[in-house]
């Protein structure tokens, strides 16, 4: 039997105003007729917020306007259309709320839902009466009601019956609805009748995690129990996820787009088209949006294949709740707005795998390690191997709760607790394990339980008490013996072939073996959204939501490009638990030196540092990176560090070496390497090592190595070094030799000003092709791309290992002296904004312009006095490609070429300049100085700070620039492009593009293109 729901959410019809929705029926319609051909019946859910305030008025409109598409498909299909809907908080008529329902819904809030009866909700739900009665019209004698809480739809079925069920979540909504707050007695209805062979499907306006914490984990638990899938609206983004719960099994989670915002905003209207194959329990999901004048399917916004529909499986048992506990334990004590903790599977990220024989390839094949809830996947065996931190044990948690949804009987064990070969030996541990993790009851059951329904998770297996080969091998045959699925973990440093041996274990030959990759840019995004979309407050707009991301991405990229950290995701959940700790302002100003000592308090913490001890331990490990520095090398031996130790304690307090020592290695600052020691991580070792040059930089020496490091900033060691120093330091003499060594670079050129200073380049600008843009992303999706086109890229910062031989410095250390320089000066002022005061930020803004306009000119004056022999060597090299091509042509795409070239280098160093100054905190000063130097180049360079956010259009300025740059083509183009990409990386409201539209002469149709993806467009 086949399925379709078309679903339709957040329409917020207003009697008011516009109702622009109201004219698309026609449209809605036809997307919708390819998904009809085969279906047996087809149901129209709209999952709240169907009205704008609940008057009957509007549900007059809603009810004409559901009523045209139903009978549209219906025509089409030949068949009938079900309708169901459920309310939203827009759903209620707060114009007719009663003195009692507010109260009734405080008092609920405040003393929860557990002892209501109809009385109450009868009081809450009277400012419904109106959707009651449209309900009850639109959906007519098809859908059966409980209450006013719980109604449900059946289409019976020869497979199985589809279930929908609806829940009214809107029952205590406020005017102003409030993030955590929401309420639903489900311990009515858990008893409610469920057949095992039907398939359930909820229906409900509010996602789970707007509701109350004191109900969050047995409401979710509830709907995952008793649904296969659950579809909800009101966040306004749209999303598919498959979620497998450890004790209620796999469900899926269909998130509704917006139809309509107010006002007839059509912007990012849409909605999903779900179909379901009930004979092969399969089903598909697309979200369909409008563009170029009808709805249709992006491919990134749809599963084009059929998926398999999760199953409720008669799961094998109930585990015990430590064991719960140890599988939710994300690693560390995390928690957003309104959420008092989190559970792993709330935040998981599947990581990429690499086939281990291809470790050393050019050409690697990455393998999503989700594939390995398959169970067919392990039948011949996995091992996974990863660096430390890499997520090889949370891996395998997550495959045990997958596993175990699916009805198998997952073991994990410990590798380390391995000791012996024999196979008496092996059965006893496997029987300790089971015993751990299930009820008496179910551990009972599982000698009696084949081997096929058995899986195996083996962790830090190269931990075992087993060093031989023929050992391990030995010890693997046995447990493949009975468990026919297998995943095992080791270490990156463990060779396959210890545990692989033709001679001793021929069926272990067959074992697959995977290294676990970092997570880079494409991981890191799915990340971050993942932990944004946990928030309680998720009625963000797209746009909002794209700017959110936009700053965490910012601070990630930031800390991870300069490849101080480990790419895994404890350290990256690590900083963006630190934003939402209260600090979120420190994540706008991009101030990260306060994120590096999280990491560092959270590893010592871990270690069992108290928090009141933390000082020592900082302090302590404070001194000893610069006697790591003093040794000139990256090791110390034991006895250095006990000598250290000895040091340490007679000049500041006395210290337990060994306790010191232990403490370190556990909280992972140190590590053995052979019989030495050396410093984990490099941004703990560049961190502590700025900080102690802050705290000593009245010792000469100390500035001595200072104003070294300035002058060698391409060198690797000395540009962290500085970096990190301006973490922790706001000292003028530091500051001053920062500036001085910035103001040197290209010290003999003039700071291009864009006023009359670039009429030789705009002479290779005026030809210049009209932009074309052609993509089919919306700003989501297009950061996706950009994500995944950096992994495919090898990152160098061109920063060096050494010093460079001779006083003049050529012109690629400039560049990286110029961009560290500049990054340096820049994070002083964001870090130290406080203690700096405005006349100094002032001055050092202009001279992060300055900067970067200086070595724009030696740019410019290069291609000048150059272009004779530059045009000609491009004209060559286009005709040993294209013989064909004629000299008029040769010329013409040569000044295209050098055109692009200028225009491209003149762009990112003005973007590179206004990275380095853009802050919420900083924009006044940059304002003031740019109000004291009106240069056309500060101008611009303000401007691009204004654009790279998700705020409005800098309405005023924009024009005002723009209006001045009509004759200078090169500062136009740079101009247009600060607009593209701001139209290309944030979502744009339709106010703002009317505004470019009238202001600037931008074409709507082309601003929709960037903006949203849609067909080619060319800029007229």
């Amino acid at each position: 039997m086949k399925v379709v729901l078309v679903q339709l959410s957040d329409i917020h019809i207003d009697d008011e105003t516009n109702n622009s929705i109201l004219t698309k029926t026609d449209e809605i319609s036809r997307a919708v007729y390819p998904y009809l051909p085969g279906a047996d019946h087809i149901v129209l859910i709209v999952s709240g917020d169907i009205a704008y305030s609940g008057t009957q008025s509007q549900y007059k409109l809603a009810q004409t306007f559901l009523q045209e598409i139903v009978e549209k498909l219906s025509a089409e299909a030949g068949r009938k259309v079900g309708v169901f809907v459920v309310p939203g908080n827009h759903d209620c008529d707060f114009q007719n709320e009663s003195k009692s329902r507010s109260n009734n819904v405080q008092y609920l809030q405040s003393n929860g839902v557990s002892a209501i009866d109809d009385s109450v909700i009868n009081v809450c739900t009277e400012i419904q009466k109106n959707f009651f009665q449209f309900q009850k019209s639109i959906e007519g004698k098809d859908a059966h009601r409980t209450d006013r809480l719980w109604h449900e739809y059946r289409v019976p079925g020869r497979d199985c019956n589809v279930v929908i069920e609806g829940m009214n979540i809107a029952w205590v909504s406020k005017l102003r609805e409030e993030p955590g707050r929401m309420l639903f007695p489900f311990e009515r209805y858990q008893n409610k009748q469920r057949n095992p062979e039907d398939l359930h499907i909820l229906v409900m306006h509010h996602p789970v995690n707007w509701f109350n914490q004191n109900i969050y984990a047995g409401y979710r638990r509830f709907l995952r129990d008793r649904a296969t899938m659950v579809i909800s609206g009101h966040e306004h983004l749209a999303g598919v996820t498959e979620i497998n719960d450890i004790d209620a099994g796999s469900s899926v989670n269909i998130e509704g787009c917006v139809l309509q915002e107010h006002k007839g905003n059509l912007t990012s209207t849409g909605f999903n088209v779900i179909a379901i194959d009930t004979a092969n329990v399969r089903y598909q999901a697309h979200r369909l949006e409008y563009q170029a004048g009808a709805y249709s399917t992006r491919e990134e916004g749809a599963w084009l294949d059929y998926r398999p529909l999760p199953q409720k499986a008669e799961l094998v048992g109930k585990l015990k709740k430590n064991h719960l506990e140890k599988l939710n334990d994300p690693g560390a004590y995390l928690f957003t707005p309104g959420r008092d903790s989190m559970a792993l599977s709330d935040i998981y990220v599947y990581p990429d795998l690499v086939p281990a024989n291809q470790l050393t390839s050019k050409v690697r094949q990455l393998i999503n390690s989700s594939t390995l809830q398959i169970s067919d996947e392990l039948r011949c065996g996995v091992l996974v191997s990863g660096d430390e931190r890499s997520g090889r044990s949370s891996l395998l948690y997550q495959l045990y709760v997958s596993h175990h949804a699916q009805g198998l009987f997952p073991v994990l064990i410990d590798g380390s607790k391995i000791d012996s070969t024999h196979e008496k030996d092996i059965d006893q541990l496997i029987r300790q394990s089971v015993a751990a993790q299930y009820e008496a009851t179910t551990a009972k059951g599982f000698a009696s339980t084949s081997r096929f329904q058995k899986v195996l998770l083996l962790d830090n297996f190269d931990e075992s008490g087993i060093v031989d080969k023929v050992g391990r091998a030995k010890v693997l045959e046995l447990f493949k013996q009975r468990f026919e699925y297998v995943v095992a973990t080791v270490s990156s440093t463990f060779e396959m072939q210890e545990a692989v041996d033709a001679n001793t274990a021929e069926l272990l030959k067959e074992f697959k073996h995977f290294h676990i990759q970092p997570f880079g840019n494409v991981k890191r995004s799915q990340l971050i959204k993942r932990w944004l979309s946990l928030g309680a407050d998720n009625s963000l707009d797209e746009r909002d939501f794209i700017g959110k991301y936009h700053e965490a991405e910012r601070l990630l990229t930031g800390v991870m490009d300069k490849s101080l950290i480990p790419h895994s995701p404890l350290f990256l959940l690590t900083l963006l638990h630190s934003v939402e700790a209260g600090r979120s302002n420190e994540l706008q100003n991009s101030a990260l030196g306060h994120y590096y000592l999280v990491l560092l308090g959270t590893a010592l913490q871990g270690a069992g540092v108290r928090p009141e001890k933390l000082d020592d331990y900082i302090q302590y490990c404070t001194y000893l990176s610069w006697r790591f520095h003093q040794s000139e090398g990256t090791l110390l031996s034991r006895t250095e560090l006990r000598a250290f130790n000895d040091d340490f304690s007679n000049e500041w307090m006395t210290t337990d070496f060994d306790k010191y020592l232990t403490v370190l290695l556990e909280a992972r600052v140190l590590r053995e390497v052979g019989q030495d020691y050396e410093i984990r991580y490099p941004y703990i070792y560049f961190y502590l090592k700025g900080r102690y040059l802050s705290m000593h930089l009245d010792d000469p020496e100390i500035l001595k190595y200072v104003s070294e490091c300035c002058d060698h900033l391409y060198v690797r060691e000395n540009a962290n070094t500085m970096l990190f120093l301006a973490h922790h330091v706001s000292n003028n003499s530091v500051i001053e030799q920062i500036a001085r060594v910035l103001g040197k670079l290209f010290g003999d050129k003039a700071p291009v000003r864009f006023d009359d200073d670039v009429g030789n380049v705009n002479n290779f600008i005026f030809e210049s092709p009209k932009l074309v843009f052609e993509s089919s992303h919306s700003p989501t999706e297009l950061r996706d791309e950009i994500a995944e086109e950096a992994d495919k890229r090898e990152h160098h910062d061109g920063l060096m290992e050494k010093r460079e031989q001779g006083a003049d410095l050529s012109l690629q250390s400039q560049i990286v002296m110029l961009a560290k320089t500049s990054e340096i000066l820049g994070q002083l002022l964001k870090d130290q904004y406080a203690r700096i005061p405005r006349t100094k930020k002032r001055e050092l803004v202009g001279k992060i312009f300055d900067g970067n306009m200086r070595a724009l000119r030696s740019f410019f004056d290069t291609i000048v006095n150059s272009s004779e022999s530059l045009f000609n060597g491009v004209q060559e090299a286009l005709k040993s490609r294209k013989k064909e091509i004629t000299d008029t042509q040769g010329q013409a795409m040569t000044r295209r070429i050098v055109s692009v070239a200028i225009e491209m280098v003149t762009f990112a160093l003005v973007i590179k300049a206004a990275q380095n100054a853009t802050s919420p905190d900083l924009s006044e000063d940059v304002e003031s100085f740019v109000d004291g130097n009106k240069h056309l180049s500060n101008r611009i360079i303000e401007l691009a700070t204004l654009l790279d956010s998700a705020s409005d259009f800098p309405r005023k300025k924009l024009e005002s620039v723009y209006k001045d740059c009509k004759t200078n083509l090169i500062a136009l183009r740079i101009v247009e492009n600060l607009v593209f990409h701001r139209l290309y990386m944030f979502k744009t409201s339709t106010a703002d593009m009317r505004w470019l539209h009238d202001k600037l002469g931008i074409p709507i149709k082309f601003q929709q293109t960037v903006s949203f993806g849609r067909q080619e467009t060319q800029l007229a």
